[in-house]
């Protein structure tokens, strides 16, 4: 999935779930969106009521890692970039919100292909 969001004049973009079919889990999206706005609003003091999500699904037969597509491995990824206006976070705030994000993207999507990512 790919998710935008823009907070507090900050955009946020993450890729997740490319292991994982949107028809499978329909549901997926919306949970991508949600966990992604709780934990900009938890660790980094964003305010959720002016955070948009946009996200889109790019298919594990068309996401590849070393020359061999996610969905052979079975395997999901993610990459989540979060722009932040300088200064308004600590590096131990940003640290923390990649490591949960991390923790909450494998609980949504499966087990995660090395070639995740999570920056901020």
């Amino acid at each position: 999935m790919l998710a935008q969001a823009n907070t507090e004049g900050e955009r946020h973009a993450a890729c997740s779930g490319e292991g994982h079919h949107s028809q499978d889990r329909p549901e997926l999206a919306a949970e991508i969106a949600a966990t992604a706005t709780r934990l900009s609003a938890e660790i980094l003091h964003k305010d959720p009521k002016v955070t948009a999500v946009i996200a889109e699904e790019v298919p594990g037969e068309r996401r590849f890692c070393g020359g061999v597509s996610l969905a052979d491995k079975g395997l999901a990824s993610f990459w989540l970039d979060i722009r932040i206006t300088e200064s308004t976070n600590t590096k131990d705030e940003k640290a923390a919100f990649i490591a949960e994000t991390f923790r909450a993207m494998e609980a949504l999507l499966g087990p995660l292909h090395e070639e995740s990512y999570a920056c901020a």
